[in-house]
């Protein structure tokens, strides 16, 4: 799983997880639910909860394809009402490249 988590720190220290999730992969809350789709996904998670109540990654926050994110441009809101919980366009940036290079070798 290691291989396929991504971790990026917005300029303020805000630090988000990057989990790429692939056909027959669990997800999903305790990890209950399976990826039946041929797209990958990706999902985000809040790293500062990790292990506090939540998993090892951290709070979850939210769950897109990979390329809805990978065709997209810019930073990134991860939830209209929690303004922390969005993510600077460099910071995208950088998910973006490790997304790709993690999907191109698959």
């Amino acid at each position: 799983m290691k291989r396929n988590l991504y971790f990026v720190e917005k300029p303020n220290g805000k630090q988000f997880a990057a989990k790429l999730i692939s056909k027959g992969d669990k997800y999903g809350l305790d990890n209950c639910l399976v990826w039946d789709k041929d797209i990958p996904g990706v999902e985000f998670y809040d790293v500062t909860y990790a292990g506090d109540g939540f998993n090892e990654v951290g709070q979850f926050v939210s769950r897109y394809y990979a390329n809805t994110i990978l065709e997209a441009e810019g930073g990134l809101c991860l939830d209209g009402e929690i303004a922390e919980w969005s993510i600077d366009a460099n910071s995208m940036n950088r998910v973006r490249a490790w997304m790709h290079e993690r999907l191109s070798k698959n």
